[in-house]
Parts: C-alpha cells; structure tokens; sequence
C-alpha cells in the first residue's frame, strides 16, 4: 500500500474512533440524565500533558482563514459570543486603538478547568467549583509591514476571554471525548507549554484541529457563558476589565483587590520617566512597583532597596503560583498579567530570584518557550496569545496548566 493511502486510512480511523467516543458519551449522558443523576462518575483518568489542558493554536496564514472559530460561529444556545454582548463592552467601540470589527476576532487559544476560580477549592469545598471551558481571542488582521509590503496575518495587541461554565456530566463528556481525541495522536505529555504541537504538524485544516472544532462548538455557546475578560492595548496604554452574564444579561465585572472599590476597570501605562504604572492600585501591585524602576537614559533601573526588590520578587513568584491564594477572585488584573515579565526583566538587570521560592513540578517542563525579548519585557500584557505573529504564553499560564493537568489525572 503506498505511504499515502496508508496515511489517510490511519486519518480514518482516527475519526471513527473519535466519532464513535463522542456517540457512546451522548448516549452515556442521556441515560444519566433520565436517572437525574448531573454528577456523573469520572470517566477517563489518563494523563493530560500542559498542551493538552491549555491549547494554542497555530496563527493562520491569512486573516480570511476559515478554519478558526470566530465569534459568530454557532454553539451550545447560540454564537460563541453574540454580538450585542461584544458591543456591551466598551473599551472597543468608545476607545479603540485599532477599531476591531466583531468578525475580525478569531479564537487563538483554549484552556480548561476542573476548577474555577481557584483549584483550592477541590479540597475545601468542591460544590463551589466551576467548571470551564474557555477560549481565548484576538482580532487577527491583514497589516503593512515594512518597506510596503503587506503581512496577511497579524494579531491586534487586544484581547477577549471567554469563559463558559459546564455542569459536572457536561464537562466529564468533553474531557472523554478531548482523551480519545489526544489518545489517537498523542504527543509528549512532559513537553513545555507551546502551540500544539499535532495541530502545528497537521495545521489548522488537519482533522486533529477540525475535530476539536467540532467538539468545542458541540460543547460551549451563548446558553453556557457566563464571564467576558478584555484587554485592550494602546502602544503605551493597556485597559483590562470584564462582563459578567447574569440571567442573559452582561454585567460590569468589579476587579478585585483595587483601592477603588468598586472599580470595573484597570490600566497599566508605560511612562516615559518610569518602567510602568498601574491604576486603579491593589495591594498586591503596590508590592510590585519595586519591579517597576525608572528610565534613565535608555535604561531602566531598579531604585528600590535590595529588600523591597527582593520582597517584590518573592510577591511575583506568589502570584505565579496556583497553589498560594493568589487567583482570579481576589488578584487584580493587571498584577496577574505583569508579574511573571517583572521578575525575568529584574534577572535580566542582575537580581537573581533563584534562592526564592517558587512553583516548580515533577513531571511536566515548566520551560518559557516564548521569545526571550517578550518573555522579560513587563509590557507584553498578554497571557496566552500572539504579539503579531509571536507566541506569548506568560509563567502563570504555564504553572496554572500543571496544576490543572495534575487536578483532572487525580479527580
């Protein structure tokens, strides 16, 4: 048999074999449904490596590209994120830095969570969990580059988290049916965080990245949203805040922790006589400003005694690691996005972390597999995503996806 044939048979297989995981699960949940029994037994316990629990996808070869999902693509209830409620946020249509279009946005990454906001919680009290299934988007666009020419594919520095919450037997089928999908091409479970690496091989028109559509739109949609987070960048002015869905109806999400109480918004400005500033201020950003510093010449310098430099080093650390209690119901924003980059830029300028104490795991390799520049640069604001054409993936994202791996193995 040539080598072609025998590949597109193993592609159909493949599919079966998912097709046929997705109609046992459907049929497993009806009758589970018909006994009124919502939380389901854990069906599948194998291993979840970090690119299996937290996807980023490849950039497209052109802004056009019709095999990422997209805001008014059809899901559970209705679009990913219907239009009215895109309009409701407004840093977008009353600010905007790059007027981005509601068809322009395209889903770059996804993450899952057993636990949600905060993975403690599956010790402490379990009932409190949500379940989630989130996407990640940005608008992707065709922009001129240098001397002329045109890149076909850029991602705008702006950002959109999605963030659908599951009940315990919905989320069990998508975690099955994602298992089997992983079983039949597997990777390497211990690999760093970074674009997926059989949807990087096969690339977005693959079956590996078209069943995963499939599944994602099988599983999330307007009926299961219920939290929007934003980020929008301004060359030297990023604006971070959030929506709230209750009863069908976006609500301004109040940031935690901020000295405005009350506050539904927060900004990180670079300024052109320090490293950068934050506002409103949280206690947990005040203790980073050490890592802030102040321009001199074409340098920045940290002015902070080596204490406060090395308390503010320590705090970074915290608030990188999922297991202190630091998380997304009592961190503000900006802090969440900024410390990791803080504390490679202060290594960078010579003060070393290295004795302090952070997250580290047995199994999975926590390397930052994002361009070195961008990794220590306290500007690039993103989490998981793309600066242009560049992979971003920040430490807290990184750490965040072991400890999630490592809660759905033992669930």
């Amino acid at each position: 048999m040539a080598a072609n044939a025998r590949h597109d048979l193993a592609k159909l297989v493949q599919r079966a074999n998912y097709d046929w995981w997705l109609l046992v699960m459907a049929v497993t949940l009806m009758l589970v449904a018909c006994d009124g029994a919502e939380d389901a037994p854990p069906v599948s316990t194998a291993r979840f490596g970090l690119n299996d629990v937290s996807i980023l996808l490849p950039m497209p070869s052109t802004a056009a590209d019709g095999n990422l999902l997209r805001f008014g693509d059809h899901g559970v209830g209705g679009p990913l994120l219907p239009q009215a409620w895109f309009d409701d946020i407004a840093v977008f249509a009353t600010e905007p830095h790059v007027a981005p279009a509601y068809a322009s946005w395209a889903i770059v990454g996804i993450r899952l969570d057993p636990c949600f906001p905060t993975l403690a919680l599956l010790a402490s009290d379990p009932s409190q969990c949500r379940r989630q299934v989130r996407l990640i988007a940005q608008p992707i666009v065709e922009e001129f580059g240098a001397a002329g020419t045109i890149d076909p594919a850029v991602a705008i520095d702006s950002a959109v988290h999605l963030l659908f919450d599951l009940g315990a037997s919905e989320f069990e089928q998508f975690l099955t049916a994602w298992m089997a999908q992983v079983a039949a091409a597997p990777s390497d479970v211990a690999a760093p965080l970074q674009v997926h690496p059989v949807i990087a091989s096969e690339g977005l028109g693959g079956p590996f990245a078209v069943d995963l559509r499939r599944l994602i739109l099988a599983t999330v949609g307007e009926a299961r949203l219920s939290q929007v987070t934003f980020m929008e960048g301004r060359t030297f002015d990023w604006e971070f805040g959030g929506l709230r869905i209750i009863d069908g109806v976006p609500t301004p999400l109040v940031i935690a922790d901020l000295a405005e109480p009350g506050a539904a918004t927060q900004r990180f400005i670079q300024e052109a006589a320090a490293g950068f500033a934050i506002a409103p201020t949280s206690s947990a950003s005040e203790g980073l400003m050490a890592l802030a510093g102040d321009v001199v010449g074409d340098s920045v310098v940290l002015t902070a005694s080596r204490s406060e430099v090395d308390a503010a080093l320590q705090l970074a650390l915290n608030v990188d690691n999922p297991s202190t209690g630091f998380h997304a119901d009592s961190l503000d924003c900006v802090t969440c996005h900024v410390a990791g980059r803080a504390v490679r830029r202060a290594e960078q300028l010579g003060y070393s972390a290295a004795a302090l104490t952070r997250f580290t795991h047995a199994t999975f390799d926590l390397t930052q597999t994002t361009n070195t520049d961008l990794a220590r640069d306290p500007t690039m604001l993103r989490a998981f995503g793309y600066n242009a054409r560049s992979p971003v993936v920040n430490d807290r994202v990184i750490n965040e996806s072991a400890a999630v791996a490592d809660a759905l193995y033992n669930r």
